[in-house]
């Protein structure tokens, strides 16, 4: 539904339901909107959170949403972290790289 959304605006519910005949659609829309995922106003339904559009303020802990077509998730997927977990009791420091072509 999250895509579908992207790509469709000004959707109404009946139009959603067409779309996902074998799904819960009424259930769901709510527990996105609870979860402010998707806004309804005057009947309508829109995707209610920004997709990132750049790699300049990205933070390891953040938790984004990318188009899959966009330049930005191809970036992103050539991107690596490296995470450093320090010992107290000694001069041990765990270093920890990560990509996320792994969960791709």
């Amino acid at each position: 539904m999250i895509r579908y959304l992207d790509q469709y605006e000004d959707v109404i519910l009946r139009e959603i339901k067409a779309q996902f005949p074998d799904v819960a659609v009424d259930k769901l829309m709510e527990e996105y909107i609870k979860a402010s995922l998707i806004l309804r106003e005057n009947k309508r339904y829109y995707l209610n959170f920004p997709t990132l559009e750049s790699l300049d303020s990205l933070e390891l802990d953040q938790e984004i949403f990318v188009r899959e077509a966009s330049p930005v998730y191809q970036a992103l997927l050539e991107q690596s972290f490296e995470t450093e977990l320090r010992n107290q009791i000694n001069a041990a420091i765990l270093v920890e790289r990560r990509t996320l072509r792994a969960l791709k």
